[in-house]
């Protein structure tokens, strides 16, 4: 088998494990920054210390793998167990993780959701407010006897004058009338009193009619900024929970079911992406071509000789054969020889031949010793 053939399968793997080497570091970054964060919600310093969990966790199959290679298979094992220990506390650091920052988003939606809502009825409600204002303001100045030039201070002035009078006294406030100058009195009085309630209720519904106007036009402003609060991740849970329960309409405990199995897929998924990518990028999944050379080299340092006599042999005996009348059967090559394929030669006595496999016996020989010592 060609070398180069068995040993290339080796140097593809190398190269995928550069990859494998920095996808384990951005894991390990990413997975530490999370039980951090986890851990920073009830001290500083059990953050730092699930931070450091995780970069334990990352990297110690390594180490289960080359102790169990070793023969050390209690420290394997305990180094195994203990990853799993490790592992389980990482995972429910990075549940916590996902699941909080889940929750929150979609909190923060519906949060968003009500206030959109809150203004919508709100400026619904102040326009209906503001139809019925203009319907009453219409109502009260279409009445019979309404008055548009005075205000309702201009009534009230007529009537403080009317109750000055002489005649308002006499008539005991327009409670006991019983002369025709008196009664003619107390008709205007209470006329007067009469247009005064409706100029007040005209005043009083113009004002409030501003108001809401005003109120109207600040909410529709802010209502055009608004808008509802969309949230990816509700829809993905609202996505699994239909497919859980086979229906468009899921209920709420579907949904929060639903986004707790999601979020500990991820917890997962961050806890051990790092484990698998420090162990697969750092393994040694076999001898690359450099190092199988330099190991043959260091094996028999003589084989470059012998090659070169091999091949010179070979070049002998096709210069034979041009020159032969009639072939020869093959020779094998000393039972010495190294080398696993039979060389061609057609004349057994040729000088040349016989010297070559000589000095490539004595080579051999030495090659073989140097193996043994």
């Amino acid at each position: 088998m060609n070398p180069m053939e068995d040993t290339a399968p080796h140097q593809g793997i190398h190269e995928l494990q550069v990859w494998a080497k920095w996808l384990g570091r951005i894991f390990t970054v990413i997975a530490a920054v999370m039980t951090f964060w986890f851990g920073y919600q009830y001290s500083f310093v059990i953050g730092v210390g699930l931070a450091a969990t995780t970069v334990l966790v990352a990297i110690i199959l390594n180490f289960v793998s080359v102790a169990w290679k070793a023969g050390e298979r209690v420290t394997a094992t305990a180094l195994a167990c203990f990853w799993l220990f490790a592992g389980t506390v990482e995972v429910c650091s990075h549940l916590g993780y996902t699941v909080f920052h889940r929750a929150e988003d979609v909190t923060q939606a519906q949060l968003q959701d009500t206030r959109f809502d809150d203004t919508q009825s709100q400026k619904q409600e102040l326009a209906e407010k503001k139809k019925l204002l203009e319907g009453r303001l219409a109502k009260l100045e279409g009445a019979a006897g309404w008055v548009s030039t005075k205000p309702s201070a201009a009534w009230k002035a007529e009537i403080a004058n009317l109750e000055g009078d002489k005649l308002f006294a006499r008539s005991r406030q327009c409670t006991n009338v019983t002369k025709s100058d008196s009664r003619a009195f107390c008709d205007k009085l209470t006329e007067l009193r009469a247009n005064l309630a409706v100029a007040e209720d005209h005043d009083s519904t113009v004002a409030q009619l501003k108001a809401t106007e005003t109120a109207l036009a600040n909410t529709r402003e802010k209502s055009a900024e608004m808008h509802r609060g969309g949230s990816a991740v509700l829809s993905q849970q609202k996505m699994f929970a239909s497919f859980a329960t086979a229906s468009l309409t899921p209920g709420a405990e579907a949904v929060a079911w639903a986004g707790f199995g999601i979020g500990g897929v991820m917890a997962l998924l961050f806890s051990f992406a790092a484990t698998v990518c420090n162990f697969v990028g750092f393994k040694e999944w076999g001898a690359s071509l450099k190092e199988k050379a330099e190991r043959a080299a260091e094996a028999n340092p003589l084989q470059p000789q012998i090659d070169e006599l091999k091949a010179m042999i070979e070049r002998m005996a096709l210069a034979s054969q041009r020159t032969a009348i009639a072939p020869v059967a093959p020779v094998p090559a000393p039972a010495s020889h190294t080398h696993e394929k039979e060389v061609v030669v057609l004349k057994e006595d040729d000088p040349r031949a016989k010297a070559a496999y000589g000095v490539l016996e004595t080579l051999a020989k030495e090659a073989r010793v140097l193996r043994a010592a």
